[in-house]
């Protein structure tokens, strides 16, 4: 399942948890996101996705899953691919460490 979670720029993220494992609902995954950041209410808001389930056979790398959701396309804020197994918890506090050093750096600046 892919799931885009959208948090107004006051809350300053967009986290994106993925199905690392389910790449039939890439190219989905990928227009849901960018209709998200194309919103003016998201400017310069960081991207975090949590690309789940890299315990599975056949699961894509996090640089896949960026290639896959087309985010080397984003110049206009900082992003972040980070893989994960929520079942024991590998990348899962990596992911939220970032989350929070990226939205810390951009409203730094």
């Amino acid at each position: 399942m892919w799931a885009v979670r959208r948090r107004s720029a006051s809350y300053g993220d967009i986290t994106t948890p993925t199905h690392s494992a389910d790449r039939a609902r890439l190219e989905e995954a990928k227009e849901e996101l960018f209709g998200i950041i194309k919103s003016p209410d998201m400017d310069r808001v960081p991207v975090v996705v949590v690309a789940n389930k890299q315990d599975m056979p056949g699961a894509l790398s996090t640089a896949e899953v960026a290639d896959g959701l087309g985010l080397r396309e984003v110049r206009d804020r900082k992003w972040y691919v980070q893989g994960a197994c929520a079942v024991n918890g590998d990348g899962v506090f990596e992911s939220m460490h970032e989350m929070a050093r990226l939205v810390k750096e951009v409203y730094k600046s």
